[in-house]
């Protein structure tokens, strides 16, 4: 409560900015911080449904930040998403600059999720450095930088509470042998990606089971199996593909580490994950079409929100 009410003096007591300042930062700062992430993800070889899961916190921060700013226009998503229904913060002045503010909770969100977040540490120096300075310039940043704080901090206590942290804990996967069942390959023979994902907490449907889907054509060695057609239409090509296919092959291998062997060499080649290929579209759908910055803060998160 002593908190809140500091908040609430902090708030009321800095003056108004001047009607038809330029914001801080635009729709292409946005997308930048989230290349910057994604690099990041890229380097600390983020498997692809860990990927998917700081996209949606990381994205879900900076949504809160900027409806906190604008409630009525950019609802707040707080009580419509499983178990995020306690959002609590002082409603930001009109002289906060919702772009500082998204772009200030994105890194810092980033920082406290991501296994290699001590990097984006040189981000919030250098604006801290460039709009916190001391004096009455500082303080549209210092409300800035307080209301990121505030709702991330909720957001990453919502986070650690959708069952992540219990993964490691689980029973390992159980290679099964016979024709039919799934073997590590070479040349790494890597373990499975995260068999118990499906006990993350869902953010709208209640479980997987709302959208149930046909099972995979079973094993069968039978010419006439589809399983047997699906096989050999991959093997077919695989022999002897055309420009075009290695082009679309090559553009969506997402790989987050892929290992390759020259010989008796084996070296991996660090890639993008499926999750950071998509956001890497949807930014430059957004500058494409020029939308707001409100927009693209929008369009990771949902398409209605998007507009």
């Amino acid at each position: 409560m002593k908190k809140l009410l500091l908040l609430a003096v902090f708030f009321t007591a800095t003056p108004r900015v001047q009607a038809g300042k330029p914001h801080a930062f635009g729709t292409q700062d946005y997308i930048r911080a989230l290349k910057q992430i994604t690099d990041v993800m890229v380097n600390d070889v983020t498997s692809p449904v860990a990927a998917s899961r700081y996209y949606a916190y990381l994205n879900l921060s900076a949504w809160e930040v900027q409806s906190a700013c604008q409630p009525a226009k950019y609802p707040t998503l707080s009580g419509t998403l499983n178990g995020f229904n306690t959002l609590h913060f002082i409603p930001a002045p009109p002289s906060t600059d919702p772009h500082l503010s998204v772009i200030i909770a994105l890194y810092k969100a980033a920082q406290k999720l991501l296994p290699s977040g001590h990097l984006f540490k040189m981000n919030l120096d250098s604006m801290r450095n460039k709009y916190g300075k001391s004096g009455m310039d500082a303080q549209p940043y210092h409300m800035a930088e307080t209301l990121a704080d505030t709702i991330v901090a909720q957001v990453i206590r919502y986070a650690r509470a959708d069952g992540f942290t219990k993964l490691n804990n689980l029973p390992r996967y159980i290679v099964r042998d016979g024709p039919g069942y799934w073997n590590p390959t070479p040349p790494v023979f890597m373990a499975p990606v995260e068999p118990h994902w499906n006990t993350i907490r869902p953010f709208v449907i209640d479980s997987a089971q709302e959208y149930k889907v046909l099972p995979p054509a079973p094993y069968d060695t039978a010419a006439t199996s589809p399983f047997y057609k699906m096989m050999k239409e991959v093997y077919d090509i695989s022999e002897h593909p055309k420009k075009e296919q290695l082009d679309i092959a090559e553009f969506w291998d997402c790989n987050p580490f892929a290992v390759q062997q020259i010989g008796h060499v084996e070296y991996g080649v660090k890639k993008i994950s499926p999750g950071g290929h998509w956001i890497g579209i949807t930014g430059i759908c957004c500058e494409k079409q020029k939308l707001s910055f409100e927009k693209t803060v929008a369009a990771p998160v949902c398409k209605y929100c998007a507009g």
